[in-house]
């Protein structure tokens, strides 16, 4: 069996045809003073949810690539992709899915 390490999926798939809505809530990952800044590549994390998924936390790579956003809105996401990390708590490592975005894009019009 061969090992998937990352999959490309469509906001509709992840989230049903109802389409995919956060709220105002996230969380901004920034290079601190002293860390090798080269390589780390800021992100947000946004609390998203639709039809089929609730409370799934997507990463938008860039804080160019997503907005600040108040209240409710209805957004579509970019290069959406499910990638296996591996996460390690209280010395053990286990594998764990997430959902990276390259872009997350607020659509206009009201809910």
């Amino acid at each position: 069996m061969a090992d998937i390490k990352s999959v490309p999926i469509q906001t509709n798939e992840l989230f049903g045809d109802g389409g995919a809505f956060t709220t105002g809530d996230f969380r901004e990952v920034v290079p601190q003073r002293g860390r090798n800044t080269v390589s780390f590549t800021p992100y947000r994390e946004f609390k998203v949810f639709g039809d089929k998924q609730s409370d799934v936390i997507v990463r938008v790579d860039g804080l160019e690539n997503s907005e600040v956003i108040k209240g409710l809105q209805r957004v579509e996401f970019a290069g959406l992709h499910i990638v296996e990390v591996m996460a390690e708590s209280r010395g053990f490592r286990r594998p764990e899915l997430r959902c990276i975005a390259r872009k997350m894009i607020v659509k206009k019009g009201g809910i």
